[in-house]
């Protein structure tokens, strides 16, 4: 969990309420007893500005705490810190079960994540995350081709324009903004699955590129816009 800034802090307090809210839980999941000392500890920090955090929860009804002794998580505290702890959860078996990143880094990624996220954006990541977990419990087929595909990112997409002369790719995707432009060059032929060929020099500005029998001239912020995956013989 990321450590808060102890002088000109520019953090959100609702990013700060949430952090506290989720270690006061996962204390308590623990089986330990949330105290100003351990929250300290866990969130490295001073006591003193536990005590000023606390002292605003309880205000906000969000905590409990008697002077000198344990801190409880009210109703509400304990459903807001439920929602952090579901979100992070989430968050961290994306980062580190399914696209296999070294714990630490996962760690540090949901805490980043948790709070970026709005409630629909957490709910469409949630739902994939499952999508993938029963798809594994159930052996659907492309799931270990998505894990090898995953564990092995050598290979990546480029915008056409780094495309090496005379190198073929496969379109994958479109990344240009605007409605009328994407149509466009889909209509011109560059839509997902379709091999081209660079014919050009990689010299000018603009990149030219052959398939089906012809061939069509494209210029830079297009082939920009038109990501493809390079051959397999033209890779490394």
């Amino acid at each position: 969990m990321n450590n808060y800034q102890e002088s000109g802090e520019t953090m959100a307090i609702t990013e700060r309420i949430e952090d506290y809210l989720e270690t006061v839980l996962e204390i308590e999941l623990e089986g330990g007893v949330p105290s100003v000392t351990e929250l300290a500890s866990r969130l490295g920090v001073r006591k003193a500005t536990v005590v000023v955090a606390v002292r605003k929860m309880v205000e906000l009804e969000l905590l409990e705490h008697q002077r000198y002794g344990k801190i409880e998580l009210t109703r509400e505290g304990r459903e807001k810190a439920l929602e952090t702890y579901r979100r992070h959860q989430h968050m961290t078996f994306l980062f580190s079960q399914l696209l296999g990143l070294d714990d630490s880094v996962a760690e540090e990624m949901a805490c980043a994540a948790e709070h970026a996220l709005d409630p629909a954006s957490e709910r469409k990541l949630a739902a994939f995350v499952d999508f993938c977990c029963h798809s594994k419990a159930e052996g659907r087929g492309w799931v270990p081709a998505m894990e090898m595909f995953v564990a092995n990112p050598e290979h990546l997409s480029i915008p056409l324009t780094m495309l090496l002369p005379r190198q073929e790719a496969k379109v994958l995707r479109l990344t240009t903004e605007g409605r009328s432009r994407r149509i466009g060059l889909s209509e011109r032929g560059f839509i997902p699955g379709q091999t081209v060929k660079r014919v050009d020099d990689g010299r000018g500005r603009d990149v030219q590129v052959s398939f089906d029998g012809k061939e069509e001239t494209l210029s830079s912020l297009d082939a920009l816009s038109i990501w493809v995956l390079p051959a397999e013989e033209d890779l490394g």
